[in-house]
């Protein structure tokens, strides 16, 4: 495998054809899969189970960190449970999918599993940066808000400024009529 690889990097003509062995070997690699056996339908009903569950929980963060944690984990231990269908293929299964490599376990175990941490890990940034964006908008709102105190407040004092004089005038004014109501007594 990694002649080949290398022979992919070093050929840029030979990228495409070669990729497109790999897919097409993953897809005769599917269909020569017996997927009427009981097992294989069960491990079906997990994945759409865990991707149902996976969607329905998007807005209870705590449960789906749970979730995703014990998905990885599962994803951890996709070798041992491959060496373990390897050595008890006989008692669940008509034919031999567990090879050496974990090609079979990956495919149709880990992938889709990892598929839901994906859609977990996409759905977590989304609520981020949504969030952020909430935030920065709650945030420019009272900048607006404090400015435009601020500026009332300014205004307010300016009127104070201009009406406290004339309202000191007044009482001058009505101390100098007294003093001159006094001076005619």
């Amino acid at each position: 495998m990694e002649t080949e690889f290398t022979a992919i990097l070093t050929d840029g003509n030979k990228l495409v054809p070669a990729m497109q062995n790999e897919v097409l070997n993953i897809i005769t690699f599917l269909k020569s899969i017996d997927w009427t056996e009981p097992w294989l339908i069960g491990l079906l009903i997990f994945h759409v189970l865990v991707m149902t569950v996976t969607v329905v929980t998007r807005h209870h963060g705590n449960f789906q960190g749970v979730l995703f944690f014990l998905l990885l984990l599962l994803v951890l231990f996709a070798k041992s449970l491959n060496e373990l269908g390897a050595s008890h293929w006989e008692y669940f299964s008509r034919q031999q999918y567990f090879d050496s490599h974990g090609m079979f376990i990956s495919i149709v175990f880990s992938s889709p599993i990892l598929l839901n941490c994906l859609i977990m890990v996409g759905h977590w940034l989304w609520l981020s940066g949504s969030m952020t964006i909430k935030i920065k908008q709650a945030q420019l709102k009272e900048r607006l808000r404090a400015e435009s105190r601020l500026r009332r407040q300014r205004r307010e004092a300016e009127q104070r400024n201009e009406v406290e004089p004339v309202q000191q005038n007044v009482p001058e004014q009505s101390n100098a009529n007294e003093s001159n109501h006094d001076k005619k007594d």
